[in-house]
């Protein structure tokens, strides 16, 4: 059976439970015999299936801090066919009243990321269909997919493209129209 440490550890780009983590800034409570430690879920991926965990630690929590403020968050994964469950590309994003929007990715990277770069472009601007237009150029140059048996990397990118805007318009009718 699968559990959310388990897939943490695996650190398979394409993991599902990466962009909701790290949207949320998780922490990982790792133990050792020297005691606790917690790590940011920002530094816990560093190569594809390699997390920062070292040999003699064992993962014994995952910590998220709920937000304070009132927030939306969707999880748009695209796969091959019904019944895999591999992303051939995901996507988190997040906004809160105060209209801060996080987003991150998982499979179309060699880690699961934050998309930093669109996060800043989209901070303190009014969404309309132009701004989210360049804000998908810019999540573009933030992804490095590749081309494997599930999808091409041109593809991946397309629909990346798609799922940003379908993710971001979804939360925008939720919170009750535009930032």
């Amino acid at each position: 059976r699968a559990t959310l440490a388990g897939n943490i550890c695996s650190a398979v780009p394409s993991l599902d439970s990466a962009p909701a983590l790290l949207i949320y800034d998780a922490k990982v409570i790792v133990e050792d015999t020297n005691g606790t430690n917690e790590i940011d879920i920002h530094k816990w991926f560093v190569a594809p299936k390699k997390t920062i965990l070292k040999s003699n630690q064992l993962v014994t929590a995952i910590k998220i801090k709920i937000p304070q403020v009132k927030h939306y968050a969707t999880y748009e994964k695209h796969g091959r066919y019904r019944g895999e469950d591999l992303a051939q590309a995901g996507i988190g994003i997040y906004l809160d009243e105060e209209n801060k929007i996080k987003l991150a990715f998982c499979a179309v990277g060699p880690i699961p990321e934050r998309l930093s770069a669109t996060e800043k472009f989209l901070c303190d601007k009014k969404i309309t269909d132009e701004v989210i237009e360049e804000a998908s150029q810019i999540l573009d140059t933030e992804i490095s997919p590749i081309s494997d048996i599930r999808a091409s990397e041109k593809y991946r990118r397309h629909i990346m493209k798609i799922m940003f805007k379908r993710g971001l318009n979804k939360l925008l009718k939720a919170k009750g129209g535009e930032l």
